[in-house]
């Protein structure tokens, strides 16, 4: 089945696109073994959240502004994996930067950006 960007979208996420896992860097093997206890990854879904905060002159995450940002994921996943579950017919779980893979990587793979010299990803809207 093809990846449908509309859950995100929906969402405010412009920028998603799905993975093989198996060409994903896995950097974590402890992670993955404890994930392979609930299920098998098969895909990886990465997405991009901007940094941009619009005209206020401070170089903090627009979704670290007023709410935690492991919050804002948490509620993010908490909405949007039951649906792609629906969705899909498969088993999904959200992690930011606690995942077993390299997430900079896939996300380039994906063509989300590309990597720049400080191993940040680069994004032709976000930067």
């Amino acid at each position: 089945m093809k990846y449908d960007d509309t859950e995100l979208k929906n969402r405010g996420i412009e920028y998603s696109a799905a993975v093989p896992f198996e060409k994903c860097e896995v950097i974590n093997e402890r992670k993955l073994g404890a994930l392979e206890k609930r299920f098998t990854p098969r895909s990886v879904i990465v997405f991009l959240v901007p940094y941009y905060t619009g005209e206020e002159k401070r170089n903090i995450s627009k979704y670290a502004i007023g709410k935690d940002y492991h919050l804002f994921m948490r509620g993010l996943f908490d909405d949007v994996c039951p649906r792609m579950s629906q969705i899909y017919g498969a088993s999904f779980c959200g992690m930011a930067d606690s995942a077993p893979i390299n997430e900079v990587k896939a996300a380039a793979y994906a063509g989300l950006g590309m990597r720049g010299d400080n191993g940040m990803l680069i994004n032709k809207t976000y930067g």
